[in-house]
């Protein structure tokens, strides 16, 4: 009789665990899928700092950092129709070749050592090169037509 006494407030708790267990790795797999990944290296991609490149056949690659997008762009620009870059201030989407980049001492993805840094606003990127020791360099994506 003790035994089916047990069980029966075993159960509930054993429902509660498994339901628990469930919802944890839902939870889990849901975010693997929302969280984007760079397509150059597989790190995580902060909004702020994505870099997209769309190819000619159609397909879009996305990118944690303008080290990464330069890298695959290094080898592939005839590929890239179009490329995207995000001005770190405001977190605007904008084309590559209307942002001004500037190299500095910040990192901005630690992963790849990024330091090259996108602003729409030339006030705002002469004054981030000013103040972290930084210099205004060429668009990496020029794309020839």
């Amino acid at each position: 009789m003790k035994a089916h006494i047990m069980n029966r407030k075993a159960a509930p708790a054993a429902v509660i665990i498994a339901v628990s267990a469930v919802v944890s790795l839902l939870t889990i797999i849901l975010h693997k899928q929302s969280v984007s990944v760079c397509s150059y290296d597989g790190e995580d991609i902060m909004s702020i700092y994505e870099v997209n490149i769309k190819i000619k056949n159609g397909g879009m690659l996305r990118f944690c950092s303008v080290y990464c997008a330069e890298a695959w762009f290094r080898e592939n620009s005839p590929e890239a129709a179009s490329v995207t870059v995000t001005d770190e201030l405001t977190g605007e989407k904008l084309d590559a070749s209307l942002a001004i980049f500037v190299e500095s001492d910040v990192v901005s993805v630690a992963a790849t050592n990024n330091r090259i840094h996108v602003f729409k606003d030339e006030y705002q990127a002469r004054e981030h090169a000013k103040q972290y020791n930084g210099r205004i360099v060429d668009n990496p994506f020029s794309l020839s037509k």
